[in-house]
């Protein structure tokens, strides 16, 4: 199962311009918040398994946003991205 998880593909979505009164929303879905910086967005964000990706964009496009969005920015990464101080 370590092995399976090393190798998956993770997708980081950030939730650009959500609304503000959506926040507690979002923290219950398990979004973080990116305060910017060094390069960073300023904006809520979820780090995923990349199949689950659809899911999450239509469950933000029915509770989150007031209309629909259509694609919002995303980094994918996998455990050698993620675990390495050079990123």
């Amino acid at each position: 199962m370590l092995l399976d998880n090393a190798r998956r593909t993770d997708v980081r979505l950030w939730a650009d311009n959500a609304p503000f009164d959506m926040k507690d929303e979002l923290k219950k879905r398990g979004y973080r918040w990116s305060p910017g910086g060094a390069g960073k967005r300023k904006a809520w964000y979820r780090d995923l398994p990349e199949d689950l990706l659809d899911e999450e964009m239509l469950y933000l496009n029915e509770h989150i946003y007031p209309r629909a969005v259509g694609v919002l920015p995303t980094d994918r990464f996998n455990a050698k991205v993620r675990y390495s101080r050079r990123v």
